[in-house]
Order: C-alpha cells, then sequence, then structure tokens
C-alpha cells in the first residue's frame, strides 16, 4: 500500500480535519476567543487552501525521495499538528493564567501548540521530544526544514521585520510580533527558524511579491523543482509553455552530455545540439580528455512527454521510443547542474539509471557510424572540447582526417 501515491489524500486530511463538525461543539466556550486549540484551527481555516498545498509539498518531497509515509501515519501527523498534544482542560488552563485580552491572552498558549512547529517537530524552535516517535517527524527532521534561504530573508528576520512576502492571518499577529521580536536578539537563531517555519505554512503571497515567495518557498523546500512537479501530478499534464518546455528539454540534454562525457557542457561550443556517448573508464574520478565516441544523437531527436500512468515527465528519444522517468530527485539535479551547481550529485540509484537509459541509447544506435570511421572528443588545452573526425582505411592502414 505504501507504494500508492497517497500524498494528495494525505493533505487534503488537513483541510477535512479543520472543517470537521466537532469544533461546532467549542462555540459558545468560556474562552472561545482565545482558546490556543482554536486559535490554531482557525489560522489553518483563515488560509483557504494554502496550508493544504504547503502541507502537500512536503509529503511529495518525502514520498518522491523515497521516504514514504502510509495513510495512517499521515493521520497521526497532522492530527498532532493541529493540537500539539493539548485537552480542552490544558487549554482553559493556559488562558485563565495569561494576561492580556481577546486573542493575545492565547498567544502563550498557542505558541505551545503552533501547528507550523508541531508539523516539523518542534516545541518554541527546540525539538520537541514527544513528536519524535511520529515517523513522519522522523524523516522531517532529516532535511532540517527553516533554514536560511538568502541573505536578504535573514536581514528582514534579524531586524525584526518578519517576512515581506508573507500575509498571516490576524490571530497569528501578536504571536508573530513576539517571535520577530525574539528573532532580532543575539541568540536568536531558533526563533528565525520558527519564523521561516510559520511563513511557510501560514504565508498567503500577495500578487506584487509572487517571485520573491517563489525563491523562499523553493529554498524551503530545498528543491527547485518540486512546486512544479507537484503542479504536473495534480493535473495529470506537463503544463508547461513551449518555451519552458524548450529549456527544460535543453536543460536535461546538457546534463546527460556532462554525464555521460565528462566534461562541462560549458566545454562544448555555445551552440551545441548533440549528445556524445562515449566510451568511458567506470571510474568517474579520472579525468579523460579523449574519448572514442560510440554515437552521436541530435537533440532534436528528444521530446519531454508526461507519462500519466507513473505520474512523471519523461526525456525519450523518439528514435527508438527509448524515455528516462524526470523523477524529482534527478529534477532537481539537473536544475542545480544547469544553474551552475558543480557541488551537486546524484545517489548511485539515479547514476543507475542514467546508466541505464545510456545502454539503451547505444543499443538502439550501435550501427550507426560508418566502417572505418572513427569519431574522438578531445579537450584542448584552453578546456574546450572539439569533436574530431576519422576514415580508417583497412587496406592501406593510413587514416584520412574528415573535415
Amino acid at each position: 500500500m505504501t507504494r500508492l501515491d497517497n500524498v494528495t489524500g494525505g493533505a487534503r486530511l488537513l483541510t477535512k480535519m479543520v472543517d470537521h463538525s466537532g469544533w461546532q461543539s467549542c462555540e459558545g466556550c468560556e474562552i472561545q476567543d482565545a482558546c490556543p486549540l482554536l486559535l490554531n484551527r482557525n489560522a489553518l481555516a483563515a488560509t483557504g487552501t494554502v496550508a493544504e498545498d504547503r502541507v502537500r509539498w512536503i509529503y511529495r518531497r518525502l514520498t518522491a525521495y523515497e521516504q514514504r509515509l502510509t495513510l495512517r501515519q499521515m493521520v497521526a501527523h497532522l492530527a498532532y499538528s493541529i493540537t500539539g498534544g493539548m485537552t480542552c482542560s490544558e487549554a482553559k488552563k493556559a488562558v485563565d493564567n495569561a494576561t492580556g485580552q481577546g486573542v493575545e491572552k492565547g498567544t502563550k498558549g498557542l505558541e505551545e501548540i503552533l501547528f507550523s512547529e508541531a508539523f516539523f517537530g518542534y516545541h518554541k524552535g527546540a525539538p520537541a521530544q514527544k513528536a519524535g516517535r511520529l515517523r513522519a517527524v522522523q524523516l522531517l527532521r532529516r532535511e532540517v526544514f527553516g533554514g536560511p534561504v538568502g541573505t536578504n530573508f535573514a536581514r528582514e528576520l534579524g531586524e525584526g521585520q518578519g517576512s515581506k512576502w508573507a500575509m498571516l492571518p490576524k490571530s497569528l499577529e501578536p504571536l508573530s510580533k513576539l517571535l520577530a521580536e525574539r528573532a532580532g536578539e543575539a541568540a536568536g537563531v531558533r526563533w528565525r527558524f520558527a519564523q521561516r517555519r510559520l511563513f511557510y505554512i501560514f504565508g498567503s503571497i500577495p500578487h506584487e511579491r509572487t517571485l520573491q515567495a517563489e525563491v523562499f518557498l523553493d529554498g524551503f523546500l530545498q528543491s527547485a523543482r518540486l512546486r512544479d512537479y507537484d503542479s504536473w501530478i495534480q493535473n495529470n499534464d506537463l503544463s508547461l509553455n513551449l518555451g519552458e518546455k524548450i529549456r527544460l528539454k535543453s536543460a536535461c540534454l546538457n546534463v546527460l552530455l556532462e554525464a555521460y562525457s565528462g566534461f562541462s557542457s560549458g566545454q562544448f561550443r555555445s551552440e551545441q545540439d548533440r549528445l556524445y556517448l562515449t566510451l568511458r573508464r567506470p571510474d568517474r574520478a579520472v579525468v579523460q580528455s579523449t574519448q572514442l565516441v560510440m554515437a552521436t544523437l541530435s537533440f532534436r531527436d528528444f521530446e519531454l512527454r508526461y507519462d500519466s500512468a507513473r505520474r512523471t515527465p519523461l526525456i525519450c528519444f523518439t528514435g527508438a521510443n527509448i524515455c528516462l522517468a524526470l523523477t524529482l530527485p534527478l529534477l532537481d539535479y539537473i536544475e542545480a547542474r544547469h544553474a551552475g551547481d558543480l557541488g551537486s550529485e546524484l545517489v548511485q540509484i539515479h547514476m543507475a539509471q542514467l546508466e541505464w537509459f545510456r545502454s539503451r541509447l547505444l543499443e538502439a544506435n550501435a550501427n550507426q557510424n560508418e566502417l572505418g570511421e572513427i569519431q574522438l572528443l578531445r579537450a584542448g588545452i584552453d578546456g574546450s572540447v572539439h569533436i574530431h573526425r576519422y576514415i580508417l582505411d583497412n587496406d592501406s592502414q593510413e587514416v584520412e582526417i574528415l573535415r
């Protein structure tokens, strides 16, 4: 059952919990306006679909990176995240012991069970011991969500400005102000982590701040393609315009060129439009300045598709209908490499997928070269890579250079 995609249904459970009729029994309660449980629930309800989307993205990332949760584990995780383990009697006690009026009277209690902290397994910026028993929290803590995204965002938090891209529900404004004050202190690192988690879960995006919000969300999720990947699954289609498809296809093929040749795509000429399959040593740590080309494939012979059955995009060689599944880890790797991140690496299972694709392409193009034709890829002193073509005459044992 865990092999099925239950991410969308699991995230939808959050909305069902928030909208459940059981909350109607809280109407008329003497602490209704300041109850931490209601404040937590009402803040989630005020976001509309925002909180559900953000939860789904997190679950999607876990699943795509082979860290799957069962539906039961998601239910337990969301139930804890909404209540923080707090009972009605404990909520009343927290309100009775608090100072202030209205919503502010429940701020201290809300801080104890804030959804954005409980969901990631934290309590006031520190790991919550009782949350550590949840499987979802164990997986989420491995990624440390809430770390610094960029210097501009860090400056806003450090100066106590909160976030300029996110609009929070009114019921969270007193708590957000309190976190901003703490974040500005010298030892405010953990509070800045808590702020980022708060803005991620509850922050609605003003129209004029869309680009800034996208940078924050991608940085928080530690994935440049997760939101697109999730959108494709939701729409069951590769919903990209022509320009975006061309860019993604080019990025995929350039990264494949790097993986198969060992040269950086920047070492090739700017108008490079061919994929070279070469003989390389299995030891990738050894740089081979000269390589024998086994097959040359035009970029035009590849296209992007979407597999609705497997719910994943594909890069396909149309000449033989050979396709490579573009999983999220592979897409993130491609995006990072395309952006110039030289430190990105793929785990062995995904490298094996690239090698499988390479072997299938070689098999389909085994007889591409004419008998006696030799092609070499060679890197010059300046690092630029060029293709060299030769004809070997077996009768005279002479090599002729092809222009």
